[in-house]
């Protein structure tokens, strides 16, 4: 994970009387003490100039655990979970690009430091936000395992360790990181025994912000 600029304008399609349509919809039914499901939203906020606005943003990558999202496989998350938070689910702001995996893991949960706080301007989440938050100040790696960074106090350490243990403690995600923390390696032992510039040049792509996993490669602890 590592820290993400969103750009603006926002699409297009966010802006849509379509959406505006569906939120009032959307209301009238919680007024009226109805179930508000998934399907009240419709695709909106997945069409295409949102999906590749995005992953232009991200470097096709997701925005939590950094693996290359296919074309047919880029998500629209809701940071701030659209059954919690109604009137947020056409925002830009709370829309990240993640893939199938971090989409489903994170799903509807969004713990936060004190549940009491809820939906008021005081509520403190405990997944980070790559796009309002930088990454690094919270998460470091002990090679491809993310572990939180040392000297946290209390409430960025819950973050750390919330967000590790969502979005970036999978073993299938652990066995991506090792196998390219393994050509890391590689690169480097090859710069160090011949001091080639091509060699350095192989290393230095591993942090580069459209690097898979870069946030590892910076952050190891």
């Amino acid at each position: 994970m590592i820290k993400l600029n969103k750009t603006y304008p926002a699409p297009a399609s966010l802006s849509s009387k379509e959406c505006e349509d569906t939120l009032e919809q959307i209301r009238k039914k919680e007024a009226n003490g109805e179930t508000v499901t998934t399907k009240d939203y419709g695709t909106l906020y997945g069409k295409e100039d949102v999906r590749k606005q995005l992953m232009d943003d991200q470097n096709n990558k997701c925005a939590y655990c950094e693996s290359t999202i296919l074309h047919e496989s880029r998500h629209v998350d809701h940071y701030r979970p659209k059954s919690i938070y109604h009137e947020l689910a056409f925002k830009w702001d709370n829309l990240v690009g993640a893939c199938w995996a971090c989409n489903k893991d994170k799903g509807k949960q969004f713990p936060l430091d004190d549940e009491s706080k809820r939906n008021t301007i005081e509520e403190t989440p405990l997944i980070i936000n790559p796009y309002t938050e930088d990454p690094s100040e919270y998460i470091a790696f002990h090679e491809e395992i993310a572990v939180p960074k040392k000297g946290l106090q209390r409430l960025q350490k819950r973050k750390a360790e919330t967000t590790i243990k969502l979005l970036l403690e999978n073993k299938d995600l652990e066995k991506r990181r090792k196998e390219m923390w393994q050509y890391y390696t590689t690169a480097k032992l090859a710069y160090e025994l011949t001091n080639s510039p091509c060699f350095l040049d192989d290393v230095q792509q591993f942090t580069k912000d459209n690097h898979q996993y870069a946030g590892m490669f910076r952050n190891q602890q």
